[in-house]
Order: C-alpha cells, then structure tokens, then sequence
C-alpha cells in the first residue's frame, strides 16, 4: 500500500512538473513575440524619423517643393525595398529555428519514453 502510494504521489509529481515546464515554455514563447512584435514597432518609428528629417532637409535646401516629394517618394521607395529584404532572412531564421526546437522537443520524448522502460 505505502508504494503504491508512494508512486501515485511520484507520478503525480512529475505530471505537474511537465505541466509547470509547458507553462514556462509557453510563457518564454510569448514574451519574445512580444519583443518581436515591440523591435518590429521601434524600427518602423526610426524609420518614420528618418523620411521627416530627411523630406526637412530636402526642404530646407531650398528644394522645390515637388522635386523634394518625389525624392521622398524614391527614399520611401528604397526603405520598403530594404526592410522585404531583410524580413526575408529573419522569417527563414525563425523557421528554421522553430523547427530545430521541435526536433529537439522530440528527441528528449524519446528519451523520456526509453528511461520509462
């Protein structure tokens, strides 16, 4: 009786760590989609700063005015092009690290599965 205890209370032990340890996964999960999701918001406000001074001092050189908007236009049209550029690398990093973790989440299941045994 006092085993079958005993490895009722283990059991039931390891079962709440695996669930704290899924939480805490998670939790680390969220918060860097959150720190993506803040970067993403501070570089695209670096970005705006960067076409005001720039359409400034356009202005301020005495450009004309529609000579000044069309090399806003073309700026604006150089950052787009830029940040698709780089998204593309960081979303295949993401990918590829995203599914190195699942490998890996699988590997120690298996590992699990053959110490049970």
């Amino acid at each position: 009786m006092k085993r079958e205890r005993e490895k009722k209370s283990v059991t039931i032990n390891k079962q709440q760590q695996k669930k704290i340890e899924r939480q805490e996964l998670t939790e680390k999960k969220e918060i860097k989609a959150v720190f993506r999701s803040q970067m993403h918001f501070m570089i695209q406000n670096i970005e705006k700063t960067v076409l005001l001074s720039e359409h400034v001092n356009l202005l301020t050189a005495e450009m004309e005015f529609k000579t000044a908007d069309q090399k806003m236009q073309d700026f604006e049209t150089q950052i787009d092009l830029t940040e698709r550029e780089q998204q593309k690398p960081f979303s295949e990093k993401i990918a590829e690290r995203d599914f190195e973790m699942i490998i890996i989440s699988d590997k120690k299941k298996k590992k699990k599965k053959k110490n049970k045994k």
